[in-house]
């Protein structure tokens, strides 16, 4: 898992995450840059604000890398709690040794990747997302419907498939829930 996801500093979105954080910490010396000028998407995650407070305490580099070994340490052990849930015997060994072996990109080109080398607000939503997915199988509703709140607050977009996945779960018990769909 490590030789395969080596830190990769702060670099792809992790500069733009970064300089929201910067912007949180001092908002007038990054009031004017043409990023934030006509609004960012930091509207729509409250990641930067949880963020600044480590770049204040750990440096700009310090915070991307403790980011990124706690996201990475995350994704791991959700990964793990939910092959553990889906798999038995031989099966859930050989599923994690895949997980660790298998680059992880996907997309056109190899554009995306899961549990990325660097700080982004998809470094801790993932994880959630996948907990959320063993906590749904291991009947913890609530953790769950937690572990999403808080992956959407970060990332909506990575949260989504998540909370669909979570949802549907529940609706083939309930099928009622299907007419509440078009309220989501």
């Amino acid at each position: 898992w490590v030789l395969g996801r080596r830190y990769g500093g702060i670099t792809h979105d992790a500069t733009l995450y970064l300089a929201q954080g910067l912007r949180r910490l001092d908002p007038a010396l990054y009031g004017n840059e043409l990023f934030f000028a006509h609004g960012s998407q930091d509207a729509y995650t409250v990641f930067p604000r949880l963020y600044a407070p480590l770049i204040d305490a750990l440096g700009a580099g310090g915070a991307a890398m403790a980011l990124t070994v706690a996201g990475q340490i995350a994704f791991f052990a959700a990964a793990g709690a939910l092959v553990f849930r889906i798999a038995g015997g031989l099966t859930r060994w050989w599923s994690l040794a895949l997980l660790a072996a298998v680059s992880g990109y996907y997309g056109g080109v190899g554009v995306f990747r899961i549990a990325e080398a660097f700080a982004t607000a998809r470094t801790l939503a993932e994880p959630l997302v996948l907990a959320a997915l063993a906590c749904t199988l291991a009947a913890r509703p609530r953790t769950a419907l937690a572990a999403l709140a808080v992956a959407a607050a970060l990332h909506p977009l990575v949260a989504a498939p998540g909370i669909a996945a979570v949802y549907l779960w529940h609706a083939v018990e309930r099928p009622w829930l299907l007419w509440t769909a078009p309220l989501l």
